[in-house]
């Protein structure tokens, strides 16, 4: 029998990498209105990890600072 790679440990921090490198990113620049609308998959994470999508946007931002 043959393993298939080992699954990863869910977090948070890898969470949000994952949004960073393969979701679309382009809805944390604020509209008119300057609010910022969550994509899906962003509003999952925040639900799964028990924090707000104001959080989760936030920290995305600073990820992505990280990584520029």
């Amino acid at each position: 029998m043959t393993r298939g790679p080992r699954a990863l440990r869910p977090s948070y921090r890898r969470a949000l990498a994952w949004i960073v490198e393969n979701d679309d990113t382009e809805w944390l620049a604020p509209d008119d209105d300057g609010q910022v609308i969550p994509s899906v998959t962003a509003s999952l994470v925040a639900d799964l990890f028990g924090h707000s999508d104001e959080k989760v946007a936030r920290d995305l931002q600073r990820e992505m600072k990280k990584r520029s």
